[in-house]
């Protein structure tokens, strides 16, 4: 938070009867328009020594923030790198989206390259198991659309990306997968 020094802020005033004088401090902060600091004059350099800890260890909290923020950049890049390393070309993701009903779309990786990979749309085949319901599986090589580039991401250990529905494309383990739909 940014303040004003004390030295600059000081107004003095005196009680209705004369008995002494007091000083108040104005902090001027981001999130307030004013902070009002009563002290007595005995106090005054304890104030600043306050404000001056005060503004140390604020300092100091988004200095270890910063470092904490830049240490987690750098844990997800490596766990992305890890990652990385376990994506082939050939390999099936899927995603998972809808609301109201069940759409899964399943995606091929044609090229991998760094952290960066290039996957087409590949369609599936649809067995109904009741009403407006049933299981899909991917059929591999049966490409829908062209290629795009999704960046490697890592969840739980397993390589993912982004998807287009706000959710998670992640690796597709052979089993069929529940889909539904309305007329």
């Amino acid at each position: 938070m940014e303040m004003t020094a004390f030295s600059e802020t000081i107004k003095t005033s005196t009680d209705n009867n004369g008995l002494g004088i007091r000083f108040y401090a104005y902090l001027k902060m981001k999130h307030m328009k004013k902070a009002r600091l009563f002290v007595s004059k005995e106090s005054i350099e304890d104030a600043t020594n306050q404000a001056t800890q005060y503004e140390e260890m604020e300092k100091k909290r988004k200095q270890e923030a910063q470092t904490r923020q830049a240490q987690n950049r750098e844990a997800l890049k490596e766990r992305a790198k890890e990652a990385a390393q376990t994506v082939k070309v050939g390999q099936i993701f899927y995603d998972s989206w809808g609301y109201d009903q069940t759409n899964i779309d399943f995606y091929q990786v044609v090229k991998v390259g760094g952290l960066s990979v290039s996957l087409r749309k590949i369609s599936g085949t649809v067995t109904e198991t009741g009403n407006m319901c049933g299981k899909t599986v991917a059929v591999p090589d049966s490409f829908v659309g062209e290629a795009f580039t999704k960046r490697i991401q890592s969840y739980n250990g397993k390589p993912c990306f982004a998807s287009d529905y706000r959710g998670a494309v992640t690796p597709w383990d052979g089993t069929p997968l529940y889909v539904s739909w309305y007329a």
